[in-house]
């Protein structure tokens, strides 16, 4: 034996920022500083469970959202993929800080912007609060006269107005 020791090839990494994540399809899409998807990264099943417990790898997946930056150990890169994007396989996921010359991801968000991308409903979860709130002051009192249906008229007309007067007051 001589005395050389084998080289052992660098580990090759990607960076991006996630775009798009598919637990069931076992992938997820990352794009460039520039905001231009770039790398689709595959898992696979045996990667996702070992002894009956999900692994480090599929844990650190689950925890990713839209926008995180990510630095994956990478193997087997196939860049004869047709258009841009290339497409490998994460060896592991390890945690790294987003560089300070790192853009936030560059993507629109969907209804405008703001919320996490959920239509705003504000409005609805007032007079929802404002029904549940007479509701309540029907089972307190003597409605006990009325009909099924007279009790829920005069729940509604009063919900209504508290509901107004809540949307009114809280600017929604």
């Amino acid at each position: 034996m001589t005395g050389t020791t084998p080289i052992i090839p660098p580990e090759e990494t990607a960076e991006g920022n996630v775009t798009e994540i598919d637990l069931e399809n076992r992938s997820m899409l990352i794009e460039d500083r520039a905001g231009v998807p770039f790398m689709k990264l595959f898992w696979c099943k045996v990667q996702e469970e070992f002894d009956g417990h999900p692994t480090k790898l599929l844990n650190d997946i689950r925890r990713l959202k839209i926008g995180y930056y990510v630095a994956p150990v990478i193997g087997e890169i196939d860049e004869s993929i047709s258009g841009k994007v290339k497409e490998a396989f994460i060896k592991s996921l390890p945690y790294k800080d987003r560089p300070a010359d790192f853009p936030r991801s560059q993507q629109k968000k969907p209804f405008g912007g703001g919320g996490g991308g959920r239509p705003r409903n504000e409005k609805p979860m007032a007079y929802e609060s404002a029904f549940k709130s007479c509701t309540e002051l029907v089972r307190d009192t003597d409605f006990q006269d009325l009909t099924y249906e007279q009790r829920i008229k005069a729940v509604m007309d009063q919900a209504e107005i508290v509901g107004d007067w809540i949307v009114k007051k809280g600017g929604a």
